[in-house]
């Protein structure tokens, strides 16, 4: 039944049979004519617009449930809830069944038809037994031969039939014995709260997936005064299961009170849960609509909550982004989620925070495509020549500042994209964008800083933060070394094999040929001579004529991070990219 402010005109139609009772004076008195039996023409008016009242109410981020892959940083926004009259068409749909309380007797009437003006009958009308004006009070839904003297809203409204038995309609008047136009009006004693649902990202979900909207914080029981009003009672507050209007709508009914409600919405198995909306009072014969969307903006998790060093940057074929455990990978893979690069960083930059990317950095599982094909080597850029487009970390910068420089996305794009194909190093490291796209609410692709260099070797390879040899000399070297000292375990061999573990735990569920660290190898050699090695080029220039490297060196099995005079901008050396995100 829509619920709407409806009126019963209550006609008094003549019994079969008109009874007359003579005296057995001598004077013939003729009695009122009694027994009358009331039948009820139900029309129903039009309510009219109430005062729109506003509230703003926030939505803002979800519930994490364990073992649930869940969203992080979801935004929910919703406009302003509003209030309106209770029903949208002031209709009967038929059958509904009304008591009607006469002369301090009850009466069960049930609506014939539907529409907006119907007949009401009774297998047991109530008759008049007086010709004086009597009241008449009546109530939906019907307690049969009863007085209503309590009301509960259902905490399951999910169904048709529970949601309109939460609906309570109670009117009063006074009826005449010989007006065929007697009417009481009925008005809707319970409020009503709907929400509109809006999926608007990630792609592949949208409100077909939405499973379900629970509205949280009201009371669920009542009593019903004399006059028909309800009072909420009952100690705690309970969850209602909201009644889905259409595909996008779902509505509840409450028992009038202050309340301070949430909603928790289940989208594809996941539920968000809306922040506290501010107390307020919720009226009889209004509804309260409100319209919520949800945009998970980031990165779904799969295995946890949080994102670690360690974990692996995933993508769906969709591009919606994803952050797997390792113990995850084999489910993540069943669902088309595939790793594309392992975290090494859960700090970003001031400016990458600007950009959006708050969560963390993460290095490629393989190197970029060159000119001399898949994990090839290239120049950096312009030799003998400071590029005008970076900040150089020279004599003004320490190492121990230069180590913190977190912005290889900032200096990569600092070279303007006319003249990439003068700073190979930069364009192969953005092309890698072309082998495995990155979501696109990450930075995409680019050539990692010398401070990130640092925090692959560091937090991701496991080497000391502190007592390490670094060295500064104006005319040779910038570098930070990790030496392999006798006795210590910490050596460039060291975080070979602690980074291969995470590439060979990816390389089964990655649709790219992982390309794993082994600078014992030759064929690995990035240059062939006495100090042969893995390099692998940063963003982060030091002067005109050279540019960082980091490093595993094969001389004494070290890692640096390095910018030397022996290893200028002419050397061809390995692109590894990066991405924030």
């Amino acid at each position: 039944m829509n619920m709407k402010t409806k009126q019963f005109y209550f006609g008094m139609l003549m019994a079969f049979v008109a009874m007359t009772f003579i005296a057995c004076s001598s004077s013939d008195e003729v009695i009122a004519e009694k027994g009358k039996a009331l039948s009820l023409d139900a029309s129903i008016l039009q309510a009219l617009p109430m005062k729109i009242d506003t509230r703003a109410i926030s939505i803002s981020s979800d519930t994490v449930f364990a073992g649930v892959m869940h969203y992080k940083e979801v935004e929910m926004s919703t406009s302003e809830i509003s209030r309106a009259p209770l029903d949208d068409t002031p209709t009967w749909s038929g059958s509904e069944a009304v008591t009607v309380k006469v002369d301090g007797r009850y009466f069960q009437y049930t609506i014939g038809g539907s529409g907006s003006s119907s007949t009401m009958t009774s297998a047991s009308p109530y008759y008049f037994t007086t010709t004086s004006n009597v009241t008449a009070n009546a109530w939906y839904p019907s307690s049969g031969a009863a007085n209503k003297t309590t009301h509960e809203v259902l905490a399951n409204q999910s169904t048709a039939a529970n949601f309109k038995n939460s609906d309570f309609m109670y009117g009063s008047g006074t009826v005449s014995h010989n007006n065929l136009s007697n009417s009481i009006t009925m008005a809707h004693k319970i409020a009503k709260v709907r929400v509109t649902v809006n999926v608007v990202n990630p792609s592949y979900l949208n409100n077909s997936n939405v499973l379900g909207v629970t509205l949280c914080g009201t009371k669920l029981t009542s009593t019903v005064g004399s006059d028909g009003n309800l009072s909420v009672s009952g100690s705690s507050a309970s969850d209602i299961t909201m009644h889905q209007k259409s595909a996008t709508e779902y509505e509840a009914c409450i028992i009038p009170q202050s309340a301070e409600l949430t909603f928790k919405v289940n989208v594809g198995g996941t539920t968000y849960t809306s922040t506290a909306v501010a107390s307020r009072a919720y009226a009889e014969n209004n509804i309260y609509t409100a319209t919520i969307t949800i945009t998970a903006s980031k990165v779904l998790y799969l295995g946890g909550s949080s994102v670690a060093v360690g974990d692996y940057y995933c993508s769906a074929a969709n591009g919606q982004a994803f952050v797997v455990k390792q113990a995850s990978l084999s489910t993540a893979n069943s669902k088309g989620i595939k790793p594309i690069a392992v975290v090494f960083s859960t700090a970003t930059s001031t400016t990458d925070k600007g950009h959006g990317w708050n969560l963390g950095y993460a290095m490629a599982l393989q190197c970029a495509t060159t000119a001399n094909g898949a994990n090839g080597t290239c120049i950096w850029g312009p030799i003998d020549s400071d590029s005008p487009y970076l900040h150089n970390w020279d004599n003004a910068d320490p190492l121990t500042t230069w180590k913190n420089n977190k912005d290889g996305y900032t200096e990569t794009m600092s070279v303007p994209s006319n003249q990439r194909a003068n700073y190979p190093a930069f364009k192969y490291a953005i092309e890698y964008n072309n082998k495995v796209a990155a979501p696109n609410t990450s930075s995409k692709w680019y050539l990692p800083s010398n401070g990130q260099a640092y925090d692959i070797f560091v937090k991701l390879g496991g080497l000391y933060e502190t007592g390490l040899t670094i060295s500064y000399l104006a005319d040779q070297d910038d570098k930070i070394h990790w030496l392999n000292l006798v006795g210590d375990e910490k050596s460039g061999i060291y975080a070979q094999n602690k980074l291969n573990q995470y590439l060979n735990d990816a390389k089964t569920y990655c649709n790219v040929d992982v390309f794993i660290f082994d600078f014992q190898n030759p064929s690995h050699y990035s240059v062939i001579d006495d100090n042969a090695g893995e390099y692998f080029w940063l963003s982060s220039e030091r002067h005109a004529t050279q540019a960082y490297t980091w490093i595993f060196f094969t001389g004494d099995k070290c890692a640096w991070i390095h910018a030397s005079k022996g290893r200028a901008k002419k050397q061809s050396y390995r692109v590894r990219s990066v991405l924030a995100f």
